[in-house]
């Protein structure tokens, strides 16, 4: 199997056979007669003027998932521009599944209204119909992985909670259940406010939540923890692995993780 590398052959070599050997064997049986198909895997892509989807697209889907106008098509499109600036601090993410957009959020690095080092994404946006199957959850993990890796040491959102709205408490427990957010104050028992949200950021905070959004099952994940550390090492120090990539139990694609120099 073959390892570029830029410098330090030895190490890069070293850390490939590591994981590789953890490699579960589940990764290589065939489905179990009689289940159901997995749901295909989310793309998410940082927009930009020349995405795949037009800023009417981004808006008619942001409106339908709010249910009310949202987005306009112009604000659409100066939001995907921002992504042609590699050093953009606000972008919006893009969800495809089988090259149909299902979902956008923005991830900004520093806001105004936050602390230092404190990022914030938002304009969290699914299809109805895709609501459920894991788009919102590979959105979040990459805005996450992004405000991460530029630095960021802590999240902040912010959402609106109705007291006894199904919706608003559908949203309290994802937000401050699964994405572990926390507020300074418990939600009201009637009325409404404005919820503001935050939580530390850590590598492992990032990796649990992208690993959820695959869908990963317990057996896979001391084999996916250990490849996401040996990328983690690999920063730095200009090398690069080739890993196996688990996605339906049938196939075992692979992908080349890049250290930064």
């Amino acid at each position: 199997m073959a390892v570029a590398v830029a410098n330090n052959e030895d190490l890069a070599t070293m850390m490939q056979e590591s994981v590789l050997k953890d490699l579960p064997e589940m990764a290589h049986k065939d489905p179990v007669p009689g289940t159901a198909a997995p749901e295909a895997m989310v793309e998410v892509e940082i927009g930009s003027s020349h995405s795949r989807a037009t800023p009417r697209q981004v808006a008619t889907l942001c409106n339908k998932a709010y249910g009310y106008r949202r987005l306009s098509e112009s604000e659409a499109r100066s939001r995907l521009a921002m992504g042609d600036d590699e050093g953009a601090n606000r972008v919006l993410h893009l969800a495809f599944r089988n090259g149909k957009l299902l979902g956008c959020c923005s991830s900004t690095l520093q806001p105004p209204w936050t602390p230092r080092s404190c990022g914030h994404w938002g304009l969290l946006s699914v299809h109805p119909e895709a609501q459920g199957t894991g788009v919102a959850s590979a959105l979040v993990a990459a805005a996450e992985r992004r405000l991460l890796e530029a630095g960021c040491r802590s999240i902040q959102i912010e959402y609106e909670f109705t007291a006894g709205d199904p919706d608003s408490e559908r949203l309290l427990e994802w937000y401050e259940g699964k994405c572990g957010f926390k507020s300074g104050s418990p939600p009201p028992t009637r009325g409404s406010e404005f919820r503001c949200c935050r939580k530390k950021l850590t590598e492992k905070s990032v990796y649990q939540h992208s690993s959820r959004s695959r869908g990963r099952k317990p057996e896979q994940e001391g084999w996916c923890r250990k490849a996401f550390l040996a990328l983690c090492k690999c920063q730095g120090q200009g090398l690069s692995l080739m890993l196996p990539v688990l996605g339906t139990p049938k196939k075992t694609r692979m992908m080349s993780l890049k250290g930064e120099q």
